[in-house]
């Protein structure tokens, strides 16, 4: 298997921030990003429930 290449923390980010996360905060050279879900059941209703999902850069 090939080695992965290298990608800039700043290319991550912006990946990201297409995809719809959002930069909740940043300490250092961490950067916390988050993405809110909505949930529907199978009739496209909207529920309560919403998820979060985390990820660290």
């Amino acid at each position: 298997m090939p080695k992965l290449p290298r990608v800039k923390a700043e290319e991550v980010i912006r990946a990201l921030e297409r995809l719809g996360f959002e930069q909740v905060r940043q300490r250092g050279s961490h950067v916390i990003m988050k993405k809110q879900l909505n949930v529907t059941d199978e009739n496209q209703e909207k529920l309560q429930e919403i998820i979060e999902i985390g990820y660290v850069v």
